[in-house]
């Protein structure tokens, strides 16, 4: 360590440790990031595609790699200004590459920790959660507005993830997709009502904040899942288009009480009765039974009415022309009464 201390080096020595540590740093980067990046767009391919933004946006894969190219570019400057005599000022740099060498090795060793776990279905969810915020959210809307596409919908790569698992057979994953998913709306609600965004933010951003929770989302999670047997996924998602519109009326946004209204009526419209399974039909009719006592208790009668009325459709319009036994049916009127 004498050329780090400037006593007793050599240009040689110096030469050597420089290359060296730059090298050895270099080599370490293009493989350990490659192998990284390639896990992570496995995952991201397998569920979503754009969930490898979670992982090349996090604030450890910026940090770490802008420190390996930092360090390297220190290393590399020193080696081609080596002095013939050491002076003080460049054994002070040889010192600072030698730091940043072990604090880039530190961070390499947190970040393929975070690496690893975001590698993993659970890992993916839980970054996807944690980097989702309030602005992110309403930023994301603005431009699914602006780009006249639902697919940008800040909810989307979730929402792919839940089908996916669900096509996969991976019961667990979409279990737990689905319950971050509820469980992160609700809180961006709240924020959204504590900032005053749904009187303040223009008219079709706000109608697009939720509109394809419950239009497409929740709805398609909920039927594919009726596909696969999944009857407690099943009822998750339909209880969550009910839970979440019970916030609505809770708040008196009235604009996500009638969204969920629609998107728990598109269930029933879109139930596969005519195959003899009445999984989702039966969740359905007794959350949006429940959904009509809640709002006839609210001030404002008129979300009530707009239920009563979709609950009249779908049976009259709807079902019983799916419906192969009427008897099975009653089933379901006994959720919707209960």
């Amino acid at each position: 360590m004498g050329y780090v201390s400037g006593f007793g080096s050599s240009p040689a020595n110096t030469r050597l440790f420089l290359s060296g540590l730059a090298g050895a740093q270099a080599g370490v980067l293009a493989i350990v990031f490659s192998v990284a990046v390639i896990g992570i767009q496995l995952i991201a391919t397998r569920y979503s595609p754009r969930m490898i933004s979670l992982f090349t946006n996090s604030p450890i894969f910026i940090y770490t790699f802008g420190l390996f190219i930092f360090s390297v570019a220190l290393d590399l400057f020193l080696l081609y200004n080596v002095p013939q005599n050491s002076t003080r000022v460049y054994s002070a740099g040889i010192g600072v590459a030698s730091g940043l060498g072990v604090t880039a090795a530190i961070a390499l060793f947190v970040f393929v920790r975070t690496a690893i776990r975001q590698s993993t279905p659970d890992g993916a969810i839980d970054a996807f959660v944690s980097d989702m915020t309030s602005a992110k959210y309403r930023e994301k809307v603005r431009e699914s507005v602006e780009s006249d596409s639902e697919v940008a919908h800040p909810m989307h790569p979730l929402y792919n993830l839940a089908m996916n698992a669900l096509s996969s057979g991976e019961r667990v994953t979409a279990e737990k997709a689905v319950q971050e998913y509820g469980n992160l709306l609700e809180d961006i609600i709240s924020e959204f009502e504590d900032q005053n965004t749904f009187e303040d933010e223009e008219h079709q951003v706000t109608r697009q904040l939720f509109k394809p929770v419950f239009k497409e989302h929740l709805h398609d999670i909920a039927l594919h899942a009726e596909e696969q047997s999944e009857n407690q996924i099943v009822s998750n998602a339909v209880e969550w288009q009910y839970e979440i519109g019970e916030d609505g009326l809770d708040l008196g946004i009235d604009r996500i009480a009638r969204q969920a209204q629609f998107g728990l009526s598109d269930v029933l419209r879109d139930a596969p009765l005519e195959t003899g399974s009445y999984i989702s039909s039966n969740n359905a009719w007794q959350q949006i039974g429940q959904f009509l006592v809640d709002a006839s208790e609210k001030p404002a009668p008129g979300i009530a009415r707009n239920i009563a009325s979709s609950i009249e459709t779908n049976i009259s319009s709807y079902q019983l022309r799916k419906v192969s036994d009427a008897r099975w049916y009653s089933h379901s009127m006994m959720r919707l009464y209960s």
